[in-house]
């Protein structure tokens, strides 16, 4: 995505994630770009794609979901248990 310090390889990496999705008519929105910066700036800080979902699903319920940059600390992901179900 031209302008968002963003490889072509890392956004195949969020494209395919799902994390980087067009419209309706096939084509990325221009406040797309925003949202691809923050993305690429969390890849490029090493964060795991599992981590930059955990932050895009969970941000919203925080006390401040536009604080920037996140505290990676805080949105590790959750391991799924292994425990029986009753």
């Amino acid at each position: 995505m031209q302008g968002a310090d963003l490889t072509a390889g890392q956004f195949l990496i969020l494209e395919d994630a799902g994390l980087l999705r067009p419209d309706h008519v096939d084509q990325y929105r221009f406040k797309l770009l925003a949202w691809a910066r923050k993305l690429a700036y969390l890849l490029n800080e090493g964060w795991t794609i599992a981590e930059i979902r955990a932050w895009a699903n969970g941000r919203w319920h925080t006390a401040n979901p536009r604080a920037w940059p996140p505290q990676r600390s805080q949105w590790q992901p959750q391991e799924v248990a292994d425990t029986p179900r009753a």
